[in-house]
């Protein structure tokens, strides 16, 4: 088993104990579009897999292994951290700040994000390009409603906001 592999096993062993495992939100987003957007968001980067791969030459292959696993490192980080408050849905159950939330705000979905370019690499095509891109479009209204949410139960995480980049450190 490669190493990718196994870090998706248990990136997916933690979110599925965190949906498990977690007491109920404190706040949820209102209305079926917040929902939609978690939904889409969570959901959407699977549907590379319908895009047929095609051969890479070694030093792609490597690039997207190594992106692939980096993002899925991030993701565990980000997950491990987030523990028992992890959702899919725009959902307030605890405000975490420390871990790689100390540097962005949404560290899951920036490992998720590399993760998924390594991925499109693997595809080469304009419908792993369109997906990659119909993805990260997703997640900018999903980032949206969570900080909604984040902000109305936590009045001090507009002065994290404030200092914390979104997704990118010192970028965005």
């Amino acid at each position: 088993m490669n190493f990718s592999l196994a870090a998706n096993i248990v990136l997916l062993g933690l979110i599925i104990c965190g949906i498990f495992l977690r007491p109920p939100s404190l706040r949820t987003a209102k209305g079926v579009l917040p929902k939609l957007a978690g939904a889409a968001g969570f959901l959407l980067p699977s549907f590379i897999v319908a895009v047929p791969p095609v051969d890479l030459s070694p030093s792609t292959k490597v690039a997207s292994v190594g992106l692939v696993l980096l993002g899925t490192l991030v993701s565990i980080a980000a997950t491990i951290w987030l523990g028992r408050s992890f959702s899919i849905l725009p959902q307030a159950r605890a405000l975490v700040t420390e871990g790689p939330y100390r540097f962005v705000r949404h560290p899951l979905y920036t490992g998720k994000l590399l993760a998924l370019i390594g991925i499109m690499f693997r595809y080469q095509q304009p419908w792993a390009l369109c997906l990659t891109l119909l993805s990260i479009a997703m997640q900018l209204p999903r980032m949206n409603f969570e900080e909604r949410v984040l902000e109305e139960a936590f009045p001090s995480y507009q002065e994290y906001a404030g200092r914390t980049a979104r997704l990118i450190p010192g970028v965005y």
